[in-house]
């Protein structure tokens, strides 16, 4: 079973906005809620070279799980950009309210007992090796992404 992030992984981000905690914060609480947020996060980009390896993997019969830092609370509109670009997936897991990135991460890899995660933030790679050993967190740099492999 393999993990995409979806931003800055599935969805393009060249600008890395993903990474940025305060970024984040104010698009998830104040501007994804609004109709116009909404209505912008649908012209997000998709990454193709993602799009294709996920295709390749899921076309092998391997489970795909999406996740995303983006608040459970916008799944709609989630959801309607996943099916707006007809990518194929079998979970979308996305962020409780009060839980953080880390929690977050580590609940996916725990409860998903997910192998493999493609991540393109390396301060959550690096906090993953830390809590759960770098014996068990290795990690690939795949262009400007980390392929994160978990024993």
């Amino acid at each position: 079973m393999t993990t995409f992030d979806l931003d800055g992984v599935v969805v393009r981000d060249p600008l890395k906005l993903s990474q940025q905690s305060l970024i984040e914060i104010f698009a998830n609480r104040l501007i994804l809620p609004t109709k116009i947020g909404k209505f912008f996060y649908l012209f997000r980009q998709p990454n193709k070279k993602v799009f294709a390896w996920i295709e390749n993997r899921k076309e092998r019969g391997e489970k795909i799980i999406i996740a995303s830092a983006t608040l459970e609370t916008h799944r709609e509109v989630v959801e309607k950009w996943l099916k707006k670009h007809q990518l194929p997936y079998d979970e979308l897991l996305l962020r409780k309210v009060d839980e953080e990135l880390i929690e977050f991460k580590m609940r996916l890899i725990r409860e998903r007992g997910c192998r493999f995660h493609l991540d393109d933030n390396f301060k959550v790679v690096r906090a993953l090796q830390k809590l759960l050993g770098k014996e068990r967190v290795k990690y690939r740099k795949l262009g400007k992404l980390f392929i994160v492999m978990v024993k």
